[in-house]
Parts: structure tokens; sequence; C-alpha cells
């Protein structure tokens, strides 16, 4: 996918007006929790699953009807999110012991976030899992999501990764200060 693609899936999705388009459009749906603390735009025909609050957490898994998904993992203050996305790595390479993985970090609407790149076999397909993590004053953020590589284009041409990140960014870019 060309680089300018996936600057312009950020700027629209970005673009409280043309998220509004969109949805106006049904290309795009944006999600707010109930406490208005967690906003992300997603595929229109996506679908969210939201697990109950614990007494110290919260996930919010998006899902893709190919199987992809993205997931958002919000933790109390204090918790170290290095520590929980390394937790995901270890999983991961208990499950699949093939799992090549690389350190991850990227810049996204102003965050930065670290976390790890992973490629493994499933079904003899390559599948690629990425999880990053970040800490805000409040709360700690695990951000994973998880695709095959060779049915990864979606029906508009959006590389699914291209998609993940775009949601990552709109739920950072909504993200309410001192949380």
């Amino acid at each position: 996918m060309e680089p300018h693609r996936k600057k312009k899936l950020f700027e629209i999705l970005g673009d409280v007006n043309e998220l509004a388009r969109l949805e106006e459009e049904a290309e795009f749906k944006e999600y707010v929790s109930d406490d208005g603390a967690v906003r992300f735009a997603y595929p229109k025909n996506w679908f969210v699953q939201e697990a109950p609050w614990t007494s110290d957490s919260k996930a919010i898994t998006v899902n893709n009807p190919d199987g992809y998904f993205w997931m958002i993992s919000i933790f109390p203050e204090g918790t170290d999110s290095d520590a929980a996305a390394k937790e995901v790595l270890h999983s991961m390479r208990r499950e699949y012991s093939q799992l090549e993985d690389t350190p991850a970090h990227r810049i996204i609407a102003d965050h930065f976030l670290t976390g790890y790149e992973m490629n493994f076999f499933y079904l003899d397909l390559v599948n690629t899992a990425i999880v990053l993590s970040f800490e805000t004053e409040s709360r700690s953020y695990v951000i994973y999501w998880q695709y095959c590589d060779i049915l990864a284009v979606t029906q508009d041409e959006y590389d699914f990764e291209d998609i993940a990140e775009a949601m990552t960014y709109t739920f950072l870019k909504n993200l309410p200060p001192g949380i």
C-alpha cells in the first residue's frame, strides 16, 4: 500500500467532519463508551464486543467478518503496560512455537507506543500480531491486533494493518485529557 494512502486514511478518520460524512455514507461507525472515555472509528461491517469492567480493567474488541480483530485493554494507574505487552508476547510464544518477534515502536497521534510485532503460522498461513502499550497519568493501555497476511486486504483495498493503525489513531486522538 502506498504511504500516501495510509496517511489519507489517518486524516479521514481523524477529521470529525470527514468521519461524520463517512458515517452518513455508512463506511465507518464511531464507537463511544458509556462514560465517553473510549472513542474510535471502525469499519461499518465490523462488530464491537465489550468485556464487562472488572475491578481493575476493561477490554473492547472489534472483529472483522474474516476473523481479524483489533482490541484495546484498559488498566488502572500503576499497571506496567510494558509488562502487560510482554505477557502477551510470552503467551503467543507458548501457543506458537515458531513465533518470530521484533520490537515495535510507533508514534501515533503524539503518543509513543512500544511493543512487539509477531509473525507465526496458523493453519499453514502466515499471521501477524501487533501488541503496543502506553501509559497516561491515570491509566495504562495495551492495543493488540491480529490478522492473516494473505487475506489482509479488505474489499475497499485498505490493508488491515492500515485500518488497525487508523483505529488506534482515532482512539488516541480522542483520548480525553487526564485519562
